[in-house]
């Protein structure tokens, strides 16, 4: 059930739904009703499709959920026992890519979250996320390898290369940390995504501080020009994962309610 909700999230699928409604009620021609009523489905398609592929409202969306995770202070990373960065996911393998390697996300969770570890107190690196489908290698591996390449010891880092969700990356990295409540735990993930993450681990780790490490920061002020409104598949990408984080966080207060 989580895996069609998690599907269904997508703005791509919701524009695909009405888009298919509109032709199938259009299709009755001689019922000018259901003509109408396939017009109005098309028409919401498509400004759907215009609103959230536009570089200005995806920077709204993006401001919505960033706009309330800060940088972590120094005085938030000092005395840290540990540092979890979770995984936004891995390339597989194909012939001009030899191995798995992190995703564009992955790697600026990675390197935001090393440059916290180094200033932090803690002296162990957790590297969270499974193999998905096609890699050889879980996610986990592939950033302890970039971790690694970033200039942190080998010795340092812990693989939890079983998780495939936010869920799951809380729970099993309690169990390679193992018990130890009074701990302060920093976790590493991307500003949209830091707010669901925090709740999700605090709740994992209820005699422990956690200590949210927000990264890869996606928002550019808007400027009031004409391009900012003309439809882009970065723009709908970026407000495609903003509101799958908002139907993420839905589907967490329904599930736990908090």
């Amino acid at each position: 059930m989580a895996d069609l909700i998690k599907g269904l999230a997508s703005p791509a699928v919701w524009v695909l739904v009405l888009m298919v409604a509109g032709l199938w009620r259009s299709r009755r021609l001689r019922r000018r009703k259901g003509l109408r009523c396939g017009w109005y489905a098309g028409l919401a398609a498509t400004v759907l499709y215009v609103l959230l592929a536009s570089e200005f409202v995806a920077s709204l969306l993006c401001y919505s959920l960033e706009s309330r995770c800060r940088p972590a202070s120094e005085a938030e990373l000092a005395g840290l026992d540990a540092m979890v960065v979770l995984s936004g996911g891995a390339l597989p393998p194909w012939k001009h890519r030899p191995r798995a390697e992190p995703r564009w996300a992955t790697l600026a969770r990675v390197d935001g979250a090393v440059e916290a570890f180094r200033r932090s107190g803690a002296q162990v690196l957790v590297t969270s996320g499974g193999k998905t489908a096609g890699t050889q290698i879980s996610a986990a591996e592939a950033m302890r390898d970039f971790a690694v390449r970033l200039g942190v010891s080998a010795e340092r880092i812990l693989v939890q290369g079983v998780s495939l969700t936010t869920a799951e990356d809380a729970t099993e990295t309690a169990k390679v940390l193992g018990p130890g409540p009074g701990r302060r735990i920093g976790v590493a993930t991307s500003a949209t995504h830091m707010q669901r993450s925090r709740r999700i681990f605090e709740r994992v780790f209820p005699q422990d501080t956690i200590v949210p490490v927000p990264v890869d920061y996606q928002f550019v002020p808007p400027r009031l020009q004409a391009r900012m409104f003309v439809p882009s598949a970065g723009a709908f990408h970026l407000s495609a994962m903003v509101l799958h984080e908002y139907v993420g966080r839905l589907w967490y207060c329904l599930r736990h309610g908090a």
